[in-house]
Formats: C-alpha cells, sequence, structure tokens
C-alpha cells in the first residue's frame, strides 16, 4: 500500500483534535518529497470531509493534518496519494461522553447503591428531617494526628553535631579532659 498512518490520540472524544500522520513511499519504498496527499474522513451520521496534508519539513515523505470530529462513533477515514495512486483506509473511534440530561431525575437506584457502599444513607425529600438527625448523631472524628519526622529533616542532624562540637571544645578550653 506504500501509505503509513497513524493518529493521536488514540482514544478520541468529541470536541477533540484529531492529529493525523502519514508517511509516503513511492513504488521502490522510498519516501516521497512531493505529493498530493489527501485524507476523506467520514462521519458515522454520512457526512464527509476532504482535507489535505501539508507535508512536514525534514520528515522524509511525513504529511500532516488535524480535524475535529463532532459526532461520536466510528469515522473511516481514507488517506490518498493521487499522483503515485496509493491509498489506505483506517477506522478512528471517536467516543461520544455521556452527558445528563437538565430536568430529567436522577437513578434513585445508583445513589442509594452509592450510599450503601459508602456507609451513608439516601432519602427523597420528606425524608430529609431524619437524614438531618442521622447525620447529627454521628460521632466526632477521631483527631488526625499529624506525624513530624525529626531525625529525617537535615537541619536536626546539623543541630545536634553543633551542639556535641560545642561541648568538646568548651571541655578542650576549659582543661577537662
Amino acid at each position: 500500500e506504500h501509505i503509513r498512518m497513524s493518529f493521536s490520540p488514540e482514544n478520541p472524544r468529541t470536541g477533540d483534535t484529531v492529529f493525523l500522520l502519514a508517511t509516503v513511499f513511492d513504488n521502490n519504498g522510498f519516501p516521497i518529497d512531493k505529493g498530493n496527499v489527501s485524507a476523506q474522513v467520514a462521519a458515522p451520521d454520512g457526512s464527509s470531509e476532504h482535507i489535505d496534508l501539508t507535508p512536514v519539513p525534514g520528515g522524509w515523505g511525513v504529511y500532516k493534518t488535524d480535524f475535529v470530529p463532532r459526532v461520536g462513533g466510528k469515522f473511516e477515514v481514507t488517506v490518498s496519494n493521487d499522483p503515485g495512486g496509493q491509498k489506505i483506509t483506517a477506522p478512528v473511534l471517536v467516543e461520544q461522553p455521556t452527558v445528563e440530561k437538565v430536568g430529567q431525575p436522577g437513578n434513585f437506584a445508583v445513589l442509594r447503591e452509592m450510599s450503601e457502599i459508602t456507609h451513608g444513607a439516601a432519602g427523597n425529600t420528606s425524608q430529609l428531617d431524619e437524614i438531618v438527625k442521622r447525620i447529627s448523631l454521628l460521632p466526632e472524628p477521631k483527631p488526625v494526628e499529624k506525624r513530624f519526622r525529626l531525625w529525617s529533616e537535615w537541619w536536626s542532624g546539623a543541630t545536634l553535631v553543633f551542639l556535641l562540637a560545642g561541648y568538646w571544645t568548651f571541655r578542650k578550653l576549659s582543661g577537662m579532659v
């Protein structure tokens, strides 16, 4: 096929910029410097986009471009070099993030399960007073001990050496052996 294609990021999401790199070789396997390399990006909703790839300076047959997917699904990207007749097609899976719909009720089964796992409480608005009472009856949390490792600090060792050196010097100067 004489074309290698890669894209980044590997797992794109809608709205991300997808960078395409294509390395194009001639029939003898040498990278081409001048070519008319283009990409055809077919979206899952049926729309299609034609993009021209630009050569990377000093890239030895490397061409680049980018596009931004607006929908999620399986995109078909076809990179071709018209003068040489090379063509490659590869799928690009674009992830569609799930967004909560505004105004729709929450999934209370999931919320109850989360509260059970975390040893909490769940309820609706009519049970609000009961939940507030349960929270107020909880015991105070134990104070957090913050330990300070004195011997792992450089200045504690330097202070000890300084004090011992001062003690030794004082004994020598005062005549004590």
